[in-house]
């Protein structure tokens, strides 16, 4: 077996431009005759002696280090050695130099790359582009330098190079190093393309010719491959298989592709050999011109001969016509209407036709044979060329779909990259648009390569859960069933859970036999609870447009409320918040506040201020300050009355059926209930941090938070179930 070793092809480019004002070098220096290297970039937005300065710092510790190399050096601890040297001779000179410019000014990357490994540091934001080329031979994009501004957001002149990056390189991966311009002058789909597919000095000068001429430009590129010991011998025979291989390239070529020289040669050699048959018996040259006129009819017979058959075919539809026009010329005729047809015409196409295969048949017998040959290869290379035409139309429409099938893998990986650097709008963005390019493939391409298209759709799926913080409960556990109650809301009272069904019909659960129990009929007094919470040792109940009433476990009891409902009376939900209750009122784009009274609690009082528009509202939560879900999926956030500075999250996908919102003053979270799924938002930075999703139940209507046991129970038509909120 040969022996495989990484090497690598590197090149660099350095132009100053006369009406440039930035600095920018670059440097390659080689370590061995596999190609490694060690490499650098500076690149500072304005020339200065400073600037030139540090550049000479870089060049001259890349050069001494690149020179001191062994066999059995440890390339990590090295390269961490010539950090070190280069950060403290770059802290001397700045104080001793009193340098003029900042950290926050450089962007400069250093690199090695040896023995199959590459260690990098950088500072400043430069384009350090790698691309991964995986075994599928797909090529995932990575932005290293996210990864080092990460690590290094404050760079000082103590200690510039602060951050390494190391890994593994493999056949086909390639890094590119430059100024950040060069992302905004090209896509980022071509610049992977001209990075993989062009030779180092080749992939430079193109990038180049994307900048303004105008402009100071230094880049860095290698490109990682594997190289294989082989023998004379074997080289040898991969020669001549190379050569084998252009001729029978060359040949298929010239077999594929039809072209009127190929049917001239052809033309030619059939008429050379009946003109050498014919030469063999008479060395007469007048009859070697007979045999000319005979071909010359042979030929105008054949095109006489593809005439009548298209004629034939035209009749047929013209006896067909004809006899229909008769039909109504006979009708016609009954009725006293003249009409004219096409009869002179037809007989004289009769004619034509009819003189036609009477020259036809006064030819000879062999000249017969070969005229019917000719019209069978004529209407053979026809087909062939209608054949070719139509393959080449089916690989173009193969080609169209594997190049959109890349671009879609492209944007996958770029999407899978900005997730690695918590970039999630862009990788949602870029999921996005890869799903909806992915969904209009069609065609019957498409459909041969469905398996493929598949695949990709769960790899895009996934990556859009992940980026959604997507949690998915596959075994919810049962809690308690309740078949057939229609269950509208849950409320739990000290240590037992009771559920409130449509007619106000109550339900105690027994966690014995995972059940709820019924221990009140239907009230035809009381409306359907809309909402439920504790208020000390009773339940109250929000009623759908009625006020509302009070369940006491102790008497197993409904009956109206102590409570002055006055404009509450249509809330369309309410919180027990600090011993008071508040109502929401969309009606009145108000939030109605009820202290405690002693026989239960007082009249209604505004509590929003000004004129906010509420009406859209369909749940409200508190912790001091009151969140308000409205239907479409927004939230927002008023404190002390007022509306303050709150950024709505953005639910991906959107709120189907948003039914509840919950927090408190010691959660950390907040809560919507949506009607497949529970999604936990950080209330400081409005972010979502999971999105709960439960496997077989759906149409959720409740749910009660346990944060402290990072525990939630959701409540359903039938029945009430719970879930570990992993991930929090």
């Amino acid at each position: 077996m040969d022996n495989q070793q990484i090497t690598i092809k590197s090149d660099y480019a350095q132009e100053t431009a006369p009406a440039g004002n930035a600095c920018a070098y670059a440097w390659i220096y080689k370590i061995d005759d596999l190609g490694s290297i060690m490499f650098g970039l500076l690149h500072i937005r304005t020339r200065s002696q400073h600037a030139a300065r540090i550049g000479e710092i870089l060049e001259e510790h890349i050069s001494r280090a690149s020179s001191s190399f062994g066999n059995d050096t440890n390339a990590g601890l090295r390269f961490e050695q010539v950090l070190e040297s280069i950060n403290e001779e770059i802290s001397t000179a700045s104080k001793e130099e009193s340098w003029l410019i900042s950290p926050n000014e450089i962007n400069a990357v250093v690199g090695l790359a040896t023995d199959g490994q590459m260690h990098l540091s950088g500072v400043g934001s430069p384009l350090v582009l790698f691309l991964h080329k995986s075994e599928q031979n797909k090529y995932k994009v990575y932005d290293l330098a996210s990864g080092l501004a990460n690590e290094n957001m404050h760079p000082t002149w103590e200690k510039l190079f602060a951050s390494v990056l190391d890994g593994d390189l493999h056949d086909g991966d390639v890094l590119l190093t430059g100024p950040k311009t060069i992302k905004q002058q090209i896509q980022q789909e071509e610049l992977q393309q001209i990075a993989v597919s062009l030779p180092p000095r080749s992939a430079l000068a193109r990038i180049r010719q994307y900048l303004p001429a105008q402009t100071d430009f230094a880049a860095v590129i290698l490109q990682a491959s594997i190289t294989k010991a082989k023998t004379t011998e074997g080289t040898q025979a991969s020669m001549h298989e190379l050569e084998s291989m252009q001729e029978r390239t060359a040949r298929l070529l010239s077999d594929q592709k039809p072209s009127v020289k190929g049917v001239s040669d052809w033309a030619k050699s059939i008429a050379s050999k009946l003109m050498h048959q014919r030469s063999s018996t008479s060395q007469n040259s007048g009859r070697a011109i007979g045999i000319t006129k005979k071909i010359i009819k042979i030929t105008l017979a054949t095109i006489l001969v593809a005439f009548a058959m298209a004629s034939g075919a035209f009749f047929a539809l013209f006896a067909i016509a004809k006899k229909a026009i008769s039909k109504r010329a006979h009708k016609a005729g009954s009725e006293g209407i003249a009409l004219s047809g096409p009869k002179p015409l037809a007989a004289a196409m009769r004619n034509k036709l009819h003189t036609g295969l009477l020259g036809l048949g006064r030819m000879h017998k062999t000249n017969k044979y070969i005229a019917v040959v000719f019209v069978l290869i004529l209407f053979g290379f026809i087909g062939g060329i209608i054949f070719l035409n139509s393959q080449q139309a089916q690989e173009d429409r193969q080609s169209e779909l594997n190049a959109r099938l890349l671009t879609i893998e492209q944007m996958k990986n770029e999407a899978e990259a900005s997730m690695i650097y918590q970039d999630e709008n862009r990788a949602r963005r870029l999921l996005a648009d890869a799903s909806t390019a992915l969904n209009e493939l069609q065609g019957p391409e498409a459909e041969a390569r469905a398996e493929t298209i598949s695949q990709l759709r769960n790899e895009i799926n996934s990556a859009l859960e992940k980026v959604s913080h997507v949690i998915k409960i596959n075994s919810p556990v049962a809690v308690g069933a309740a078949e057939g109650a229609n269950l509208q809301t849950v409320s739990q009272i000290e240590n037992n859970i009771f559920t409130f069904a449509q007619g106000n019909s109550v339900y105690k659960l027994n966690s014995a036999i995972k059940a709820f129990e019924q221990i009140t009929q239907p009230s035809d007094s009381i409306t359907n609870a809309i909402r439920s919470f504790a208020v000390g040792p009773v339940s109250i109940l929000l009623n759908a447009g009625s006020g509302f009433s009070t369940f006491d476990p102790g008497s197993n009891q409904l009956r109206d409320a102590s409570i002055s409902e006055g404009e509450s009376a249509d809330a369309t939900d309410a919180v027990f918040y600090a011993n008071k209750i508040y109502t929401l009122v969309p009606s009145k784009n108000q939030i109605y506040k009820h202290q405690p009274v002693s026989d239960g609690f007082g009249t209604p009082t505004s509590w929003l201020q000004g004129s906010p528009d509420i009406s859209n509202a369909k749940a409200l939560a508190i912790d001091g300050s009151i969140y308000i879900l409205a239907n479409n999926g927004s939230i927002t956030r008023f404190t002390s009355g007022a509306q303050d500075a709150y950024n709505s999250p953005v639910f991906d996908p959107p709120l189907d059926q948003p039914a509840k919102i919950w927090t408190d003053f010691d959660a950390k979270y907040l809560y919507v209930l949506d009607k497949t799924r529970v999604i936990a938002i950080d209330k400081s930075t409005s972010n979502i941090k999971a999105q709960f999703t439960f496997s077989g139940i759906s149409d959720l209507r409740d749910m009660i938070v346990d944060e402290t046991n990072k525990t939630v129970f959701v409540l359903t038509n039938n029945g009430l179930y719970s879930a570990q909120m992993t991930g929090l």
